[in-house]
């Protein structure tokens, strides 16, 4: 007789049948008794000796109350329903698991819940942002893009092909010239904030933050421009007029981009393919 987790309490139920069905024989009778059975326990005379001894003085087969969160156990059904209903879900937490679990009756708590899932090779991944395409958003990328196919050809051998002769262009996010302030770490020590002056307490920021817009493009030919990207903030405040000089800033209307296509873009271009003929 084997014992193992799951049977604990059928040896502790043996060895009172034992007792009540032989109420003369002693602790170390009973031991002999089980030691010399057709299936014995893997332990020791002494070790099985005390067991029964302590079985006996208990007189029930309950586990002794411990102090502490009581011990849970995890089941293969309990592991099952751990991962119904927490495995490809959305919004699923240790703590909401948890709550369902004891909801169906399970004595479940956060960290058997946690193990559980370590022992499923279960990781939490972190969502990842993506751009928002609805089903119409689909439908007219799938619409354009055949539009795209039957304009530009789709064999580099077909007649239409002029892939090679496109340009994709954008501009740049934001990059702030001014630099981060962290309220947590930036301070000063000091015995009295008195003693503090002006210049070292103060952190200025500008109201509205100060910063440089690139313009750059791709082809099949590579990056436009190779060496470097062109300063749109830059090129503006170029294009300032006795008309507009007084504007703190200028925006970039459907004129002014055509003509920095046309002087910016195109003639870097034109540039850097006469480098490469020459």
């Amino acid at each position: 007789m084997s014992i193992t987790y799951e049977d604990r309490k059928n040896f502790r139920s043996f060895v009172l049948s034992l007792k009540r069905l032989n109420s003369t024989w002693s602790i170390t009778r009973i031991a002999r008794f089980i030691q010399n059975s057709d299936n014995p326990p893997h332990l020791k005379y002494k070790s099985l000796y005390k067991r029964v001894s302590r079985i006996l003085q208990r007189g029930t087969i309950r586990d002794k109350k411990r102090s502490g969160r009581s011990i849970t156990v995890t089941t293969s059904e309990f592991r099952k329903n751990v991962g119904k209903c927490i495995r490809l879900k959305r919004n699923a937490s240790i703590r909401k698991t948890n709550a369902i679990l004891q909801q169906q009756g399970f004595t479940s708590s956060t960290a058997s819940v946690y193990r559980t899932t370590q022992s499923l090779n279960l990781k939490w991944y972190k969502k990842k942002k993506s751009q928002k395409l609805s089903e119409v958003d689909k439908k007219r990328r799938i619409k354009y893009a055949k539009v795209l196919r039957s304009k530009f050809g789709i064999r580099k051998n077909s007649n239409k092909w002029k892939w090679n002769r496109v340009v994709n262009c954008d501009f740049s996010g934001l990059f702030t010239l001014q630099g981060f302030q962290n309220r947590r770490n930036d301070g000063i020590w000091t015995r009295k904030s008195e003693e503090i002056e002006a210049n070292l307490i103060n952190a200025q920021m500008d109201k509205f933050r100060k910063g440089v817009i690139f313009w750059g493009a791709i082809s099949s030919q590579g990056l436009k421009l190779s060496h470097t990207s062109i300063n749109v903030t830059q090129w503006l405040e170029e294009q300032r007029t006795p008309s507009n000089d007084k504007r703190k800033r200028i925006y970039l209307t459907n004129q002014l981009y055509a003509k920095f296509l046309t002087e910016k873009a195109v003639r870097s271009h034109q540039n850097r393919i006469s480098r490469n003929l020459s």
